[in-house]
């Protein structure tokens, strides 16, 4: 459904967020619970979607404001260069990288 989308409106949890930009996609996070707060600011700081809006202030107003600055060019495009920047970190090998370095393989 991603592909036909020309932004995404979510809760802000990890995988939501981490899916909408792998997308290339404008996105607004409507957080009310835990680390989807944090995925809003995170979204806001890298230029891919505006301020937050968490769930207890949304008003069809506020939703109208920020689906307004969604579809602006510079948000638009800040989230293509997001995406093509993920594909290139290609970061599950390097987790996996990461975590077995972790390991004490010694006491294995």
């Amino acid at each position: 459904m991603l592909p036909q989308c020309c932004a995404v409106v979510h809760h802000g949890g990890a995988g939501t967020t981490a899916a909408g930009l792998r997308f290339g996609l404008p996105t607004l996070v409507c957080p009310f619970f835990a680390d989807q707060f944090l995925w809003g600011e995170m979204v806001r700081r890298a230029g891919v979607g505006p301020e937050p809006c968490p769930v207890g202030k949304l008003t069809s107003q506020a939703l109208a404001a920020k689906i307004t600055a969604l579809c602006s060019e510079q948000v638009r495009e800040r989230a293509e260069e997001t995406a093509k920047a993920m594909v290139l970190e290609n970061g599950v090998e390097t987790g996996v990288q990461r975590f077995l370095a972790s390991l004490p393989r010694h006491n294995m």
